[in-house]
Formats: C-alpha cells, structure tokens, sequence
C-alpha cells in the first residue's frame, strides 16, 4: 500500500487499527528491527508485508518467510505515534504538528513524506 493510500485511511479512520498499524510500521521500516532484518537480509529489497493483524512479516528476495515483529500501537498511542513523529520529520517541522490525537501525528507524518516524495520526483524529473 503507498503513502497517499494509507493517509486516506488515516483520515477515515474512526479508532485504533491495528492493520493500519502494521501498514504503517512496513511503510516506514519501523522499528529499527525490522529495518535491521532488512539489511540483514539483503540483495534485492527485502517485501515486507503490513497486512497480518498488527504483525510486520519480513521476507527476503526469494519470498520466503523470515522474520515477524508486532507493529507498535501508532493508531492507539499518542506516545507511540510521537516516536514515530520523532523520527520522520525534522525538528523545525515537529513543533508545527497538531499534537492532541496519534491520527493527528500519523496524518502530519503521512503528509510530510508524501510531499518529499513529490518534491523529490520533481527534482529528478529535472535532472
């Protein structure tokens, strides 16, 4: 699922998910163990899969399964979508982020990649 998809889910979300945890942990490589297993497993990119109840299923090049971590609880925890905030987005655009919900968070870190991804598609396109 890409960015714009699972900021649509976000935003129509109506309380915590834990597919739409997963969905977001697998986007980001987040935590850094799975983003470690992925460097682990090298060669070709790793597939990871967001779509198992909360769970993030690593696979290697081959499809074969590898690894499984629980996706922390982003759409039930503003504390857990802060981290995540805290690692996506530069300090001068932390402060500017509606802190009273973790779909407020997860909506500013969504929106922020999704811009940078434009931004970088427009630069390249230049090039």
């Amino acid at each position: 699922m890409n960015l714009p998809d699972i900021l649509t889910r976000i935003e129509s979300a109506t309380g915590p998910d834990r597919e739409l945890d997963a969905l977001i942990c697998a986007a980001f490589v987040y935590p850094p163990d799975v983003a470690d297993l992925c460097r682990k497993y090298g060669g070709s990119p790793p597939r990871i899969d967001g779509h198992r109840h909360g769970w993030v299923v690593v696979h290697d090049s081959e499809s074969e399964f590898r690894y499984a971590t629980r996706a922390p609880r982003f759409t039930a925890s503003l504390d857990e979508a802060m981290e995540l905030l805290k690692l996506m987005l530069p300090l001068e655009n932390y402060w500017s982020v509606d802190k009273t919900s973790p779909f407020s968070v997860l909506s500013a870190i969504l929106k922020a990649k999704i811009s940078e991804q434009g931004a970088g598609e427009r630069t390249s396109d230049r090039g």
